[in-house]
């Protein structure tokens, strides 16, 4: 009786319980209560909120005795009853419901009326083990919901703490709190680590009401090894539940402190349990007005959805993605912080099947921390679309530049299939972070597609504006932007494709360093027409480098073709083009741009290492018919020096242009002058001056013999070693001002100054054929390069090269000559075989 007594005095100061304690026991102690039984599995059997009578006991009981189920008496579990004896007992403890409990609405509804104990011991809080919980259908509503505006200023919904290792919480509906609807974080001890959390709403009543709690979805501070919806494995495939987190006054889900091994898969975060609306059909809007997810400063390991395998009978396990719907969230989809983070698998501002869109407030993405991942080959990648910002933002304004940020296999403004557009506001990436990779993306239907704002960052493989199939995924005004140093956009085999953008790609003033190999500007590897608006190519930049030695044999140069104005703008300083194909590409195929193939008004050249389209000043002829752009069926001319000076143009061959093949200053053929006095673009150079009575080949050496001059002075301020370069051209076949095929060059010496010299030399393999009648169709012509790298345009004459016995053939077949041309222009509509286009891969 002593032992009653002092329960007595307890329950009087507990005052909610006062006068109803000592009734129940003696009944309890009649029919044999089991007061002392180990503690396993504690049933909630009302909704009422006072504490257990006497914790550690191993009973779940307020000493109150109610009316179960089937008519029999029992005593009294309130679900704070139940966690305080679990926290006072030894071992793993199950928290059940019965389904006797009142329902309203078909929803248990248990309001605390105070903060709800904290976990600190190991805990299944299993509201999906209620009957009425049909988890038959996909995202079941939680029957058991708890309410949370009785609870007071600043309290969770349901807080882990030290010592909770191992608990679980699935199945809960948590609204109306003041703070978090769950909240895991230490209490003067170890960090809770092991925890699951998964099948719940949070925010969301009945299903249906988004009332939100005050605080956050979830809050982990200093949790480890924290599940939020589903667990992936290698080879078990997903399993778990996913929660619903929408309509809360801060984050979906915050991660901070020192979290470290935190996954959250397969959730709905910020939108419906359907995965399809922010307008429901009942209550508010669904978004959390903060971040879907948030990944503190100092949180790491941080797994944003998952891809886990799948169990196969025969064969190997087959991927399973298990990512997150983050959509119509206030300030965005995903921050993350935090080092060594990943989000795989993801729909990112749009409905769970990727066709609507449900824009975040701000960014889809948004990277400040260092060795971020976001996607991964195969489905690791994410879909990220209809944001109100950027799609990936990767900046950290008041620190370092992020380091080390891998962007790859996701879509960017895309639909699911990457088939239509769900655009972004603003770009599909910007990163002012450092050694950044943007790999085998998809991006399309943003403002810009990729603006590069941070060093040593590397594009590749991606499709920019348009997908594999080449449908139009349009950005809207540049596909790329370059504003940054050491930029690399494609590799040798490893390009993008960019198509069917405002402009292609732009190097910008204040870009450095800009390295462009292996792409497609304007089409795709098939010759597929992908024009973009405008140029395919604007480098505007220093130190740029597009394509180079070798072009499309070593891998390095670009194919531009199909651009509505044209192929390449270039500017800046100290720029390099080389090695590609304009308006064309290694089969000869027609890709015409709307423009001339180059426009060069690279300004600042002088007293700078010189500008290069093609090759060198002091390249051989072998050198510089590798590094020497393909130039071919672009609506106006081939290449257009419209300013400056000091820009080599060696080793260019051109054919089929609507205008001449190489302009100096934009005003199509310049004369040459006496002594070359004049200024202007590569200071109007002279051209060589081809004596035809002196040229000829001889097929049995094959050697060609050319006598020329150059009418320039050293007075008038020409630079001495000239680099001459011969080219061949068949005018019957290719009509007007062209240049098939680079034969050879020769050094014109400041002591041959103005007078003609002999020059014989062995063409380079290929580019000249003879024809069936015993000599050789093609005209030469010829460009000069002096000691300063300006290059003059090709000379006016097509000067033929007979061999030196068919001189009368010549003279004398000029019909016949004019019948084989039209058979063989008939005969060569399509692709050019090598041995008239001038070797492999040079049409």
């Amino acid at each position: 009786m002593g032992r009653a007594k002092a329960w007595g005095l307890e329950a009087r100061g507990r005052g909610a319980r006062r006068g109803k304690w000592l009734g129940a026991w003696a009944i309890g102690l009649a029919i044999g209560g089991p007061l002392a039984a180990e503690a396993a599995t504690f049933v909630v059997n009302t909704t009422d909120d006072d504490g257990d009578l006497a914790p550690g006991d191993g009973a779940c009981s307020t000493g109150q005795l109610i009316f179960l189920a089937g008519g029999q008496i029992g005593f009294e579990c309130t679900l704070r009853a139940a966690l305080e004896e679990a926290n006072a007992s030894a071992g793993s403890d199950r928290i059940s419901f019965s389904e006797a409990l009142p329902q309203v609405g078909g929803v248990v509804e248990i309001a605390p009326q105070s903060a709800l104990p904290f976990v600190f011991s190991p805990i299944d809080v299993a509201g999906d083990a209620h009957p009425d919980y049909d988890a038959t259908v996909a995202n079941p509503r939680p029957i058991v919901n708890l309410l949370g505006g009785a609870a007071g200023a600043g309290v969770a919904g349901l807080t882990l703490s030290t010592g909770s290792d191992g608990s679980r919480i699935g199945g809960l509906a948590i609204v109306d709190f003041d703070g978090p609807g769950v909240r895991v974080s230490p209490f003067f001890g170890a960090n809770p680590a092991d925890l699951h959390l998964e099948g719940n709403h949070i925010g969301i009543a009945r299903g249906v009401f988004y009332r939100g709690n005050r605080g956050h979805g979830v809050h982990l501070t200093s949790a480890h090894d924290v599940t939020i919806g589903q667990r992936c494995t290698a080879l078990g495939g997903c399993i778990g539940a996913r929660n619903v987190i929408a309509g809360n006054g801060g984050d979906g889900v915050l991660v901070d402190g020192a979290s470290q091994d935190v996954g959250i898969a397969g959730n709905y975060i910020g939108l419906d349990r359907y995965g399809s609306s922010t307008f429901p059909p009942f209550g508010g809007a669904t978004a959390n007005a903060g971040w879907g997810v948030r990944i503190g400063a100092g949180a790491s390991n941080v797994s944003v959805g998952s891809v886990g395998g799948q169990i196969q009978l025969q064969g190997p396990p087959l991927p399973v993605a298990s990512g997150n719907v983050i959509a119509g969230n206030g300030e965005g989809g995903v921050r993350a912080s935090g080092p060594w983070n990943a989000l795989r698998a993801n729909a990112i501002g749009t409905n769970a099947a990727g066709t609507v869109a449900l824009p975040n407030g701000g960014d889809g993405v948004h990277v400040e921390g260092d060795d971020t991942v976001v996607g991964g080959p195969g489905l690791e990648g994410n879909l990220i679309s209809g944001n109100a910002g950027e799609g990936i933002l990767i900046d950290r304004p008041d620190g370092p530049r992020p380091q080390r940020t891998r962007i790859e296999g996701n879509r960017i403004g895309v639909d699911a299939q990457a088939s239509g557009v769900l655009g972004n506001a603003a770009r599909g990436v910007l990163t002012f972070g450092e050694d950044v990779l943007v790999r085998d993306n998809v991006i399309g239907g943003n403002a810009d597609g990729v603006l590069v704002r941070g060093p040593s960052t590397a594009l590749l493989g991606n499709h920019v504006g348009t997908n594999a199939n080449g449908d139009a995924l349009s950005n809207l005004v540049f596909g790329v932007v370059v504003r940054a140093g050491s930029t690399r956009i494609g590799a040798p085999f490893d390009g993008n494709v960019i198509g069917l953008n405002g402009t292609g790609l732009s190097i910008s003033a204040d870009s450095f360093l800009t390295t462009v190999e292996g792409n497609f500007v304007g089409t795709d590897p098939t010759g597929a027409d992908l024009g973009n608006t405008h140029e395919g190519i604007a480098a505007f930049g220093q130190t740029y480098t597009i394509g180079g030695e070798g072009g499309t044999t070593n891998g390095e140069g670009n194919v531009v073709g199909y651009n509505g104005a044209m192929g390449i703008r270039a500017q800046g300083f100290e720029g390099v083009v080389q090695g590609n194909f304009i308006g064309t590409d290694a089969l000869g195929r027609d890709l015409g741009n709307g423009g001339a193939g180059i426009r060069a008004e690279v300004v600042g050249a002088v007293g700078l290492d010189p500008a290069m389209i093609g090759g060198d000043r002091y390249d051989s002829a072998v050198v510089a018919a590798t590094r020497g752009n393909v130039i071919a069926n672009n609506a106006l001319a081939g290449l257009v020096l419209a300013a400056t000076e000091e820009v080599a143009l060696r080793g260019n061959t051109f054919w089929s242009n609507g205008g001449i093949a190489l302009d100096l200053g934009a005003d199509g053929a310049t004369p040459n002058d006496a002594g070359d006095f004049d200024i202007g673009a590569n200071d109007r150079m002279n051209a060589p001056e081809i004596d035809p009575a002196a040229t000829s080949w001889d097929p049995v050496t094959g050697e060609l013999t050319v006598r020329y001059r150059v009418d320039a002075l050293a007075a008038a301020g020409v630079a001495f070693p000239m680099r001459v370069d011969f080219f061949v051209h068949d005018p019957w076949l290719e009509p007007g001002d062209q240049a098939r095929a680079l034969a050879g060059s020769d050094v014109y010496p400041v002591t041959d100054e103005g007078l003609y010299r002999t020059v014989t030399f062995t063409p380079l393999p290929g580019s000249i054929a003879p024809n069936p009648l015993g000599f050789v169709f093609e005209g030469l012509r010829a460009t000069a390069t002096d000691g300063l790298a300006n290059t003059s345009e090709l000379s006016t004459r097509n000067v033929p090269v007979p061999e030196p016995t068919a001189s009368l053939q010549l003279a004398a077949g000029g019909l016949a000559f004019a019948r084989l041309a039209r058979r063989r222009r008939r005969r060569f509509d399509g692709v050019r075989p090598a041995s008239v286009c001038g070797g492999a891969g040079r049409p």
